[in-house]
């Protein structure tokens, strides 16, 4: 069963782990920031195991910059 989160318009999608990829990618590459490889899957993979079902797409993004916020003070 996948996981579905809300977004703004109120529609329901599947959420996608790549998404979250391209996200972090874009947001890390905007920063004078970096963090090792390892540290990213880890941020994935946390970040997805934060989702739950019915989650809004402003949680999710709450979610992602608190774990690269996490990730970077490493």
């Amino acid at each position: 069963m996948s996981v579905r989160i809300v977004k703004r318009n109120g529609e329901s999608v599947e959420f996608l782990k790549e998404k979250v990829d391209r996200v972090v990618s874009l947001a890390l590459g905007e920063t004078s920031e970096s963090i090792e490889w390892n540290q990213y899957e880890k941020l994935l993979d946390d970040v997805c195991a934060e989702v739950k079902d019915g989650m809004s797409v402003e949680d999710v993004s709450n979610q992602i910059e608190k774990m690269m916020n996490l990730a970077i003070r490493k």
